[in-house]
């Protein structure tokens, strides 16, 4: 059956267009490693479904795609799945779609532009009826994406918008989060506080984070030389990269060493405190003994301690996603950018210095 899927899939995505010849059993058994039986199977299935026609001594042709009944069907394409962020999204934009009569197709970008491109292509050639997106970390904004919003494609951003440009979007506010996280440092006494994240170029999640911290210390009139930022972070961006892991918990460490006086740290997102906690661990250092943290992101770990951490409402984010992905596809009027409420969990992690 999965070579029968596969053979399937690629016939209705267009790799197999109406009117082109098929490969031969034997080609087929030779790429799937399977047997001429289990092709020939495949192929009486897609003849039965009218998806193929053989003729003796031409081949096997792929016929125009059967008509079927309309289902309605959108794409959900997140950066990755993890407890941390992504997997509630997923969940919820499944169950609030089934609820609606909708399909969800998802494709996962594994942070990757080019992977993400793919997707969305692979998306619009099947014919969903717009996409809800978690755009990839980048320097710049993806052309595919852009063109359809340009097509009026209906779209809607998860945990990022995109600055210039009227896409409704999904998100936390991730400045007034970041804001709350900096003054409860403030009140615990911590002064001298660390940010740390992947560089924002780009990102506006970790811009807000950024932008919500240091605004913090005009407000209260802090002085600016108090905190420090760490803004170069890759392993955001580079998904299982061992030796670019290894690079940032290089760099986390010549970041805390150069800056002695920190008594309290915040991490822009889960991956970060991983690293984080790794170059605690190597330079003999403990949260919170030595560092009050902060998080943002919620987590599922047995090696970590709870540590306070801003809770987004991902099962919200996604249910919002889909009701305004359908205002749009029915072209509704619908806010622009839509900001969803998080809790601040406190943790073990933080220790009071007043």
């Amino acid at each position: 059956m999965e070579v029968y899927k596969k053979i399937k899939d690629d016939i209705i995505l267009g790799k197999y267009p109406p009117g082109s010849i098929l490969p031969t059993e034997l080609e087929f058994a030779e790429t799937f490693f399977v047997s001429r039986i289990t092709i020939q199977k495949a192929m009486q299935l897609l003849k039965k479904e009218g998806y193929v026609s053989r003729t003796p001594g031409r081949g096997t042709f792929v016929e125009d795609i059967p008509a079927k009944p309309h289902q309605h069907t959108i794409g959900l394409i997140l950066c990755n799945i993890a407890y941390s962020f992504g997997l509630n999204i997923l969940t919820a934009v499944e169950r609030t779609a089934a609820a609606h009569g909708y399909h969800v197709i998802f494709k996962n970008s594994i942070d990757s532009l080019k992977e993400e491109t793919k997707a969305i292509n692979d998306l619009v050639a099947f014919g969903v009826e717009g996409i809800i997106i978690q755009p990839v970390h980048s320097e710049f904004y993806n052309e595919t994406l852009v063109k359809l919003h340009f097509r009026k494609f209906p779209i809607v951003l998860v945990d990022r918008y995109f600055a210039g440009f009227n896409i409704p979007s999904v998100s936390t506010n991730n400045f007034e989060a970041a804001q709350a996280v900096t003054q409860y440092l403030f009140d615990k006494g911590h002064e001298k506080i660390g940010f740390l994240c992947s560089p924002q170029a780009n990102t506006s999640s970790v811009q807000e984070r950024m932008d919500g911290f240091t605004s913090m210390y005009i407000t209260n009139r802090k002085a600016a030389d108090n905190f420090h930022i760490l803004n170069t972070v890759m392993s955001p961006h580079s998904s299982n990269d061992s030796e670019v892991a290894r690079s940032d918990v290089e760099i986390i460490k010549k970041f805390l060493g150069a800056n002695p006086d920190l008594t309290a740290l915040i991490s822009s997102e889960f991956s970060v405190t991983q690293l984080l906690m790794t170059a605690l661990r190597e330079i003999g250092k403990t949260v919170p003994d030595d560092y009050s943290l902060v998080m943002f992101d919620a987590y599922e770990s047995v090696t970590l301690p709870l540590l306070t951490h801003v809770y987004q409402d991902q099962e919200e984010i996604g249910r919002i996603a889909f009701d305004t992905l359908l205002s749009t596809i029915s072209e509704k009027v619908v806010g622009t950018k839509i900001n969803v409420p998080f809790r601040l969990v406190e943790g073990n992690s933080f220790k009071s210095l007043k």
